[in-house]
């Protein structure tokens, strides 16, 4: 069975939720075309440089048309568990699929007919950098966050491809 995998230390971001929309005149008629957001243009470089130093290594495309697969994704999220700036995590998936396909790994990402094992890790529920409250009814605590969420270069995204067997 054929497996594939990658880990790119970059920010995962959410590729649905960060579409502007951008209004292009033609003559007398308005089309609106979504274009990515700049921090999602600005990753999206960062793991293109990891992805081709990658498609250098591999011989390609890794799994050719028609095959299934499952892919497993870990997203190392710079959030707390249920906060609200906890991404979906089925929107994560989109991302890194078309990265991917982007740069050969897999012929389509319509291939991907499993996502299981994938998972969100919230960074900031675990991090030894928040400080520790000194007074009052949480005294001997983590506080909520460190203070530098902006600033904290953990986060990561790990995919794991692997082939299905045909029904």
């Amino acid at each position: 069975m054929n497996k594939f995998e990658i880990h790119i230390p970059v920010e995962p971001v959410v590729l649905k939720n960060n579409k502007q929309l951008v209004p292009i005149k033609r003559g007398d008629k308005t089309i609106i075309i979504p274009i990515s957001s700049k921090k999602y243009q600005r990753i999206k470089k960062q793991a293109d440089k990891i992805l081709t130093a990658k498609a250098y290594e591999q011989p390609l495309p890794v799994f050719p048309p028609g095959i299934p697969l499952n892919i497993k994704i870990t997203n190392a999220v710079k959030c707390k568990f249920m906060s609200g700036n906890q991404p979906d995590a089925s929107n994560l998936y989109e991302g890194i699929q078309d990265w991917l396909q982007q740069h050969g790994f897999i012929a389509n990402d319509k291939q991907i007919v499993s996502h299981d094992g994938s998972r969100i890790i919230c960074l900031c529920d675990d991090c030894e950098e928040r400080p520790i409250v000194k007074s009052g009814k949480n005294k001997g605590k983590r506080k909520d966050t460190c203070g530098k969420v902006k600033e904290c270069n953990k986060c990561y995204i790990h995919a794991e491809l692997t082939e299905l067997e045909n029904n």
